[in-house]
């Protein structure tokens, strides 16, 4: 799976070596907020927590902080990448949040297979089910491959963030995939999505 240009140096350094900012301490007030169990917090809530720690980072170099270190608590993890569409303005597609989304997804999917795991499978979900969040209609190209996936999780992640985005160049891969894919809960996913894209799009 190829990168997007502008992700490409975030992704180089997600698939290196641990971040510089990997070493952050977290404070008591983050990880209360990001376990929570119901809801995601929201950008002032993370705001406030990060900024309470010492010494205070911004909210959006202590998520990098928690998404880059694998020796982080994964629940943790999980619900840092599904904030970041929270730090996206209306040029999302340039920033850091979208940038940090996309490495993820590459960092993890570019793995030899014999060293993936199931925890990577969850990174990818989150960071899929976050990009159709972020819905920018050109993450439809990198998207899309994953219809191919071979984890019908990811399949089924994937279906849903095309819906999300809105967008009705979808349609056609999505139909595509119906044609062959085995499991018939993929499947359900696909039809209501296309059903879903055909309203929200007016194709």
């Amino acid at each position: 799976m190829r990168l997007m240009p502008a992700a490409v140096a975030i992704a180089v350094a997600l698939g290196a070596a641990p971040s510089a900012h990997s070493t952050v301490q977290l404070s008591t007030s983050v990880r209360h907020v990001l376990t929570s169990i119901n809801e995601l917090p929201t950008r002032d809530d993370l705001e406030a927590a990060f900024q309470s720690q010492q010494p205070p980072v911004s909210a959006l170099v202590g998520l990098e902080a928690i998404i880059t270190n694998d020796a982080e608590d994964l629940g943790l993890q999980l619900r840092a990448i599904r904030s970041l569409p929270l730090f996206c303005t209306a040029s999302c597609a340039t920033d850091q949040a979208h940038v940090l989304l996309v490495g993820v997804v590459d960092r993890y999917t570019n793995k030899v297979v014999s060293e993936r795991t199931s925890k990577d499978t969850l990174r990818v979900r989150a960071a899929i089910e976050a990009l159709g969040v972020t819905k920018i209609p050109n993450d439809l190209n990198l998207l899309k491959g994953f219809l191919e996936n071979s984890s019908r999780d990811i399949r089924t992640t994937t279906v849903h963030a095309l819906r999300n985005l809105c967008n009705a160049d979808a349609i056609p891969p999505l139909r595509a995939r119906y044609q062959h894919e085995p499991v018939p809960q993929v499947s359900l996913a696909i039809s209501a999505a296309l059903r879903d894209l055909t309203t929200c799009s007016g194709s």
